[in-house]
């Protein structure tokens, strides 16, 4: 697949999940939902699967904190974030 196919639909995943965020609980889970891509790909090693993987973690992440970007504690938002991800992985 072309490498903006990838990004594109990550996006769109990402995108897509923010709006739900609020509605439904399925739209919270991606977070869950990547990292078992992630392991996963860590069962039939592929550099190509774990960089979708990463990516769509990182891009949850982005599209998330753009909003709260605006707001004092943006930043801090990602961190934790990133924090909590890791700790339960």
């Amino acid at each position: 697949m072309e490498h903006f196919v990838s990004v594109s639909l990550v996006q769109l995943l990402c995108r897509t999940a923010k709006l739900g965020w609020f509605d439904a609980d399925t739209h919270r889970q991606i977070v869950e939902d990547a990292k078992r891509f992630l392991e996963r790909g860590a069962k039939e090693p592929s550099p190509q699967h774990y960089l979708v993987g990463l990516r769509i973690l990182h891009t949850i992440v982005q599209v998330g904190d753009r909003r709260a970007a605006k707001s004092e504690n943006g930043s801090s938002l990602a961190c934790g974030h990133l924090g909590s991800v890791a700790a339960k992985g």
